[in-house]
């Protein structure tokens, strides 16, 4: 039971913390159209996860 929960722990930082699509996808935005817009974008992919996580519970 604990080797699981440190597994899982284990695993959900490492997934929290891997660079992914959404990174790049920020860099970009905030190239193009200024670091607003990266905070914007920022806000907007936070508050669909937190959606997700919310219709999942």
């Amino acid at each position: 039971m604990v080797a699981a929960l440190i597994k899982g722990l284990f695993l959900g930082i490492l997934l929290a913390i891997s660079v992914g699509p959404v990174i790049f996808a920020i860099i970009k935005q905030s190239i193009n159209y200024g670091h607003k817009a990266g905070y914007v974008f920022v806000a907007g992919v936070s508050l669909s996860d937190i959606t997700l996580l919310v219709v999942c519970l």
